[in-house]
């Protein structure tokens, strides 16, 4: 069983449980609050001219903030730190059209992408970038045409390196450049990054819903996971178990899934009569959250347990005037779920010991 509280329209959760959304404050205007377990604190950036936008929370409640600049309302990024300070991550030049932070982890690295002005149109050319306390905004794996997407633990951090060639980047072994499988690979994103594993898809013929799910590690380089095509990956842990879904071809309709390199591909079961499934999220503990529903059936959050197999969280929860969940968002370690409701809110699951 659960107990359940509504928190926020947007939000951010760490696997320690660190989180932060938008909601009205007591002043009844919106603002971006952060909880780190102990404290609730609103956090703001002082002169902005409008609401901060929450980007992305670390585990000691460092928040990732865009808010427009005074004066010319260029967006610009901030960090509201948990003792209270908030600084710029600056900027490459004044006039940079957007500097938008990504991510955040728990040594202060904020990484994210400026978007810099190309005369004579100003189309605006993609700098990836990383910033720390101590060396500044710098760069990010080299200047010209680069993405800086996503950021682990051990300050790796994954982008984009042109129009079709992924990397990661390490403290000890800087730049590894992730060429394309073949010749079909030539739309690959990045969508997770683990302690030791990128994994994404590649939209193989432009369509997509038609993708094929990839994985990385500096030992193995670039595979497909060993399945068909229209293989979804959304999620990986530290473990190495990625999810995410997979399009049935038999049955004509989508499938949530979970895949090692050593166990392969294994579908996850449907719950009951909703047998479109998708996994979207998974802790460090092996939880895997996302929803299922079918063609005349509406979507519901569902969590699949080695125990109990697929449970929907709406018959899980104590309290009345909740509305039906319908996806997880997120799970911390600790089993915490942020699942969002049919209203556009997202609701904390705090498991009942």
């Amino acid at each position: 069983m659960f107990t359940a509280y509504r928190p926020a329209t947007t939000f951010r959760m760490t696997g320690s449980g660190t989180m932060a959304g938008s909601m009205k404050g007591p002043d009844g205007n919106v603002h971006v609050f952060v909880n780190d377990g102990a404290t609730l604190r609103q956090v703001d950036v002082p002169g902005a001219t409008a609401t901060p936008t929450l980007m992305a929370i670390n585990a000691a409640g460092d928040a990732v903030l865009t808010a427009p600049r005074p004066g010319d309302g260029l967006t610009r990024t901030y960090v509201a730190y948990h003792d209270g300070t908030v600084i710029s991550v600056g900027e490459f030049a004044a006039t940079d059209l957007r500097v938008t932070g990504r991510a955040i982890n728990s040594s202060g690295t904020v990484i994210g992408v400026s978007d810099q002005p190309v005369a004579p149109s100003n189309f605006p050319n993609p700098q990836g970038f990383v910033y720390n306390p101590s060396l500044g905004m710098r760069p990010m794996p080299s200047v010209g045409f680069t993405t800086a997407e996503l950021l682990n633990e051990q300050n790796w951090i994954a982008g984009s390196l042109g129009s079709n060639m992924l990397y990661v980047w390490s403290p000890d072994r800087g730049v590894m450049s992730i060429p394309p499988i073949d010749a079909s690979d030539s739309r690959s994103q990045a969508t997770a990054l683990s302690s030791s594993m990128l994994v994404g898809g590649t939209s193989v013929t432009g369509n997509p819903l038609d993708i094929r799910g990839w994985y990385w590690t500096p030992a193995a380089g670039k595979q497909y996971i060993s399945a068909p095509s229209h293989v979804d990956p959304q999620g990986v842990n530290d473990a190495g178990v990625v999810v995410g879904n997979v399009w049935d071809g038999i049955l004509g309709y989508p499938r949530a899934f979970a895949w090692t390199t050593i166990s392969g591909l294994h579908l996850l079961a449907p719950l009951g009569a909703r047998d479109w499934t998708s996994a979207t999220t998974i802790n460090a503990q092996g939880l895997i959250g996302g929803f299922a529903y079918s063609n005349t059936l509406p979507s519901v959050a569902v969590v699949w347990t080695l125990a109990e197999g697929p449970v929907d969280l709406n018959t899980r929860l104590q309290g009345t005037g909740i509305p039906t969940l319908d996806h997880v968002a997120a799970i911390s370690d600790a089993g915490v779920i942020a699942a969002f409701g049919t209203d556009g809110y997202v609701y904390l699951l705090t498991p009942i010991p």
